[in-house]
């Protein structure tokens, strides 16, 4: 088993690693507290001896609908250090109301950005991902919370909805970005011509393939894709399921690109909405997508892309100046954090997108030793207008936690 700093190495980033280390050892001379609420709220830690506990990314809530049952994991080893083959994690169904674990799974298939993709997909059900050595392939489950039954699908899921869902090749995944893959199984010859994104329906039990990778590579073709490496992530449905937006990304020399997509299920078109170099964090708005990303200018910063006519604009000024960030959004209200500043402290913020009013939530000091595919960003998921869940290390080891602010 390697540790993160050999993954920096690997990453050919690991003069920034041993700097961060240094202003840490430097820094923790003086006396960081390991977290500091700025508004009035309450912090719940769920903790347990012998074990670290996670959700994963900020793009789905742990919450049902109802907000009476939870999902999260645990950890029984260490997650400073890349996942491994022969021990799983757990994934956790809590009931929130009588506060007590009502089942526990065992997930074989992980990694610590994401955990299985666990997701709500109604208020009584949920799917996850793992790993089923007797077929040596990734599978999704998809439970009932009624009686706890559970039903097999053969293909993993990305992204789900009450009759669908959608997925990608995580093999693909864990060659290319093994933060976000799976690695059970033996890297495979990759082929752009039967890989992408996929749709599989609940109802017939089929998946099939939707949209092709070398399909993206014709649209607009740009000469840095010839010999590139290409993946598909980051696939986002609306609430409605009526469309997603999806990143294409290629590597070439080290040299990395995107582009963010979206697919009208309805009139079946497929339309690229940013294509100006990067595209990082994003969230859906009514008809419009909020990303951290380079805008038109080239600059990067909180844009707003309007999906009608794919006009994009800054977002705001008074956001600017964080850097990049996760942002979750619940009706106007948008939460989103910052990476650790020279003494290892992460911001969280909420802003009021038609008030354009910023509010300063907290901030949280990061643990030493997680780093690059073991790193622990916040990953802030705004419930409701006073409820945040979010990932943190403030406490020495990653712990799920949920932040309730007074009304």
């Amino acid at each position: 088993m390697r540790n993160c700093i050999t993954n920096e190495f690997e990453d050919k980033r690991i003069p920034k690693v041993i700097v961060r280390y240094l202003q840490s050892i430097y820094k923790n001379w003086i006396q960081v507290p390991n977290y500091s609420l700025i508004q009035r709220g309450s912090l719940r830690e769920y903790k347990f001896p012998g074990y670290e506990t996670f959700f994963g990314y900020y793009d789905r809530s742990p919450f049902n609908t109802e907000r009476s049952y939870l999902l999260f994991y645990r950890s029984p080893i260490s997650t400073k250090f890349n996942p491994r083959l022969n021990t799983p994690i757990e994934l956790v169904l809590w009931d929130n109301w009588q506060e007590q674990i009502i089942k526990i799974w065992k997930i074989w298939s992980y990694n610590w950005q994401q955990g299985s993709k666990a997701q709500w997909i109604s208020n009584y059900e949920f799917i996850f991902n793992n790993y089923d050595s007797n077929t040596n392939s990734y599978i999704a489950i998809v439970v009932d919370i009624n009686n706890l039954s559970e039903k097999r699908l053969e293909y993993p899921s990305y992204e789900s909805c009450k009759d669908f869902y959608l997925t990608l090749n995580f093999n693909r995944l864990s060659q290319l970005r093994p933060d976000y893959g799976y690695r059970n199984i033996v890297p495979q010859d990759l082929n752009d011509n039967n890989d992408g994104v996929f749709i599989h329906h609940f109802k017939n039990n089929k998946t099939e393939l939707i949209i092709s990778i070398s399909d993206l590579c014709k649209l607009s073709f740009k000469e840095s894709m010839k010999g590139a490496q290409h993946k598909v992530n980051h696939i986002m449905l609306t609430p409605d399921g009526s469309k997603f937006m999806f990143m294409h990304r290629w590597i070439k020399n080290g040299i990395k690109e995107d582009r963010l997509y979206i697919y009208d299920f309805s009139a079946k078109t497929l339309r690229c909405v940013a294509d100006y170099g990067m595209v990082s964090h994003c969230y859906w708005w009514s008809d419009y997508i909020i990303g951290y990303m380079k805008g038109p200018s080239g600059l990067p910063g909180y844009y707003k892309i309007d999906t009608k006519d794919t006009s994009i604009n800054l977002l705001s000024d008074y956001i600017q100046y964080f850097g990049d960030g996760h942002p979750s959004i619940y009706q106007n209200m948008m939460v989103f954090d910052t990476y650790p500043d020279s003494q290892r402290l992460k911001y969280l913020y909420m802003y009021d997108l038609i008030g354009e009013k910023l509010i300063e939530l907290g901030s949280f000091k990061e643990a030493l030793g997680y780093e690059c595919q073991c790193r622990c960003d916040l990953q802030p998921r705004l419930v409701d207008q006073n409820i945040i869940s979010f990932d943190s290390t403030h406490s020495g080891t990653r712990c799920f936690c949920v932040l309730t602010l007074d009304k």
